[in-house]
């Protein structure tokens, strides 16, 4: 069941009313049984994956819970025991994850709540979090339906009690969720599905676009993963929300970080977080990147013992995510793209500060936080011309047809509409463009004054003015939007991960 379908929403709407009619207790159970109503529809093959997970990290949590509980030895002894059942249960988890990027046949939501459980079992095996005892609250963990799809990647120490202590109806956190909701089937329908088409017809296969439609299209490929994934956060933490339960926040308008570590901070921030909390620093702190360090550090010096653990955990950590991403070539040239870009900011920040005093550049000057915003932004889009390429080969390509012929006229001599939007559709991806970039602008004002969203301003509008600004969002979603042929939507990108 797609979140873009009336299917999607009739079925949230009898979640609801079903969740605030059982008793406050048992509501997590509606939660569970909606949960694997929705991951049923997906098809039934993907039970035999989830199940295989969930019994092997149920297993392996209680069992090292149980190893700390009986306190026999030391610390590291009994942390000792307990990887005795950590390490299989990884390796079940992982490799079925594995498995299925490798034959391309991907169930619902895998890479998402195995990354989910893997972390679960590492905290308890960190002694972070406890095991749950509840196997049905863990499932719910698993399966929790608005962050199936796409995330966000939860601790089970942040999430688990939300999801199972039950929530009393609360108007605000309806019309807030909605609202939010809203505004996701905005971004995608409005904006994403439209630039889908662009981006297809430029890099089919068979397509004869060069020169100026080259960058035009990693562009547009930038702004459509962008409204792709966010707006379906946007659905996820909306449909969340109104049911009481908080979702961890995955974007932070990422298109207005002033660098790259930054923008990472504010894009996919669940995922990032979970691989510098069980990647990036577990490999900083393992023995062989320690012994490593040490004979740097003899030889060249701390400030070189310092940087080869850095280069060496995010090098580690961006190969890693990139394989996350898919396991074909482009994906892994990706992560070291990233990889690279963040090991020389990072051990070259106090001289690019330096340089940066030299030249007397005040870094709080809006011209100059424009320019490092539109650099960012550039080099997002050279990642994306990475992925889209898929290797080598296909870059290579690419740039030659970029550098074939300079025809900036094709942005004038109607050649746009040749590629599968009407004209109507174009002005409409640039007036949801427009209305992105202005609403954006405003939320990033408000978290920089420390105010609150722009739904809580809306909230305190008039009856009569807020009513007609919801209606008008709708409608201008239900008719606007673009539905593609048979008026079907299609699915969000990252659904494939």
């Amino acid at each position: 069941m797609s979140y873009i379908s009336a299917y999607f929403i009739i079925f949230v709407f009898i979640m609801m009313v079903l969740y605030y009619l059982f008793p406050l207790k048992l509501r997590y159970l509606v939660l569970l049984a909606g949960s694997l109503l929705f991951y049923s529809l997906s098809g039934l093959r993907g039970f035999i994956f989830v199940s295989l997970s969930f019994i092997a990290a149920y297993i392996s949590a209680i069992l090292m819970d149980r190893v700390y509980e009986k306190g026999e030895g030391d610390g590291a002894k009994l942390k000792n025991k307990a990887r005795l059942f950590f390490f299989p249960a990884i390796a079940v988890i992982l490799g079925l994850l594995v498995y299925t990027k490798c034959i391309r046949s991907m169930p619902l939501g895998i890479s998402y709540y195995s990354f989910s459980v893997m972390g679960y079992l590492a905290d308890v095996l960190w002694r972070k979090d406890r095991a749950e005892r509840n196997p049905l609250k863990l499932l719910l963990y698993m399966l929790y339906f608005p962050h199936i799809v796409e995330g966000p990647i939860p601790r089970h120490s942040t999430l688990g009690g939300r999801l199972s202590e039950g929530h009393a109806f609360d108007y605000r956190n309806i019309c807030f969720g909605l609202q939010r909701a809203l505004w996701g089937f905005f971004k995608k329908l409005m904006i994403a599905d439209r630039c889908s088409v662009l981006v297809g017809s430029i890099f089919s296969a068979d397509s004869s676009c060069s020169g100026v439609m080259i960058p035009l299209g990693v562009i547009l490929s930038a702004l459509m993963i962008y409204t792709d994934f966010s707006g379906c956060m946007d659905i996820a933490l909306g449909v969340s929300q109104c049911f009481g339960v908080t979702l961890s926040e995955n974007f932070k308008r990422p298109f207005f970080s002033t660098n790259v570590a930054q923008f990472w901070r504010r894009w996919h921030i669940t995922l990032g977080a979970w691989f510098k909390d069980y990647i990036c620093m577990p490999v900083t702190i393992s023995a062989p990147v320690k012994k490593f360090s040490k004979v740097i550090r003899k030889k060249y010096g701390s400030a070189a013992g310092r940087n080869a653990t850095t280069t060496v955990a995010l090098i580690i950590t961006w190969i890693c995510t990139g394989l996350w991403h898919g396991s074909g070539m482009g994906y892994l040239l990706w992560g070291c793209y990233w990889g690279f870009l963040l090991t020389v900011t990072t051990i070259f920040e106090k001289q690019l500060i330096s340089l940066r005093s030299a030249l007397k550049i005040d870094a709080d000057a809006p011209w100059y936080r424009y320019l490092c915003m539109v650099r960012t932004f550039l080099f997002f889009c050279g990642g994306r011309f990475i992925t889209t390429a898929g290797g080598i080969g296909g870059m290579i390509a690419l740039i030659k047809k970029a550098f074939s012929v300079f025809n900036l006229w094709v942005f004038f001599d109607g050649s746009i509409y040749e590629l599968g939007l009407e004209r109507h559709d174009i002005n409409a991806l640039l007036i949801g463009t427009a209305v992105l970039i202005i609403v954006s602008t405003l939320q990033e004002k408000n978290a920089a004054d420390g105010k609150g969203g722009i739904r809580m301003s809306l909230a305190s509008c008039p009856l009569l003015l807020r009513w007609a600004v919801y209606l008008t969002a709708v409608f201008t979603v239900l008719i606007f939007g673009y539905y593609g042929a048979g008026f079907d939507a299609s699915n969000f990108l990252y659904m494939k991960f």
